[in-house]
């Protein structure tokens, strides 16, 4: 990779015998067009690649997940039955109308996101249908910098 950088403005990326992106190397590493893009990238570049899933606390794991509101606390609280379907949600008090869950399948921008847009600490996984665990900013942060 470091060669193509210094001998081209451009790196043009092929998988199955096609082009699958063209760009530079600032490019690639913002956007990279599929995972084989990005875990190319970040072999070159010395960098771990890492999922969602690698960043799930699991649900019996979690301080956010109980299987009952518990009143004398203000934060985040995700109250889960016994078939472990999200029942309700609270924070700081207040029940969370609809509360907001993410696919296992979301990426590590898209778990940002809903995060920054719902305003929580953290926010339930589900896979298939099913919550397995909860991803927070907490953990997505120790995560990187690993």
């Amino acid at each position: 990779m470091n060669e193509a950088a210094k001998l081209g403005d451009r790196i043009g990326m092929m998988e199955n015998g096609e082009i699958i992106q063209i760009g530079t190397v600032k490019e690639l590493q913002k956007k990279p067009a599929t995972p084989s893009v990005l875990d190319f990238i970040n072999r070159a570049s010395g960098t771990k690649s890492f999922e969602l899933e690698d960043a799930v606390i699991p649900l019996k794991e979690s301080a956010y997940v109980h299987s009952e509101i518990h009143t004398d606390q203000l934060g985040l609280q995700y109250v889960v039955n016994s078939r472990n379907e999200l029942s309700q949600a609270y924070f700081q008090g207040k029940v969370i109308p609809s509360p907001i869950t993410i696919p296992s399948t979301s990426t590590i921008r898209e778990a940002f996101d809903v995060l920054e847009e719902q305003n929580l600490p953290a926010v339930p996984v589900q896979e298939q249908g099913e919550l397995i665990g909860v991803i927070s900013y907490q953990e997505l942060a120790r995560l990187t910098v690993q």
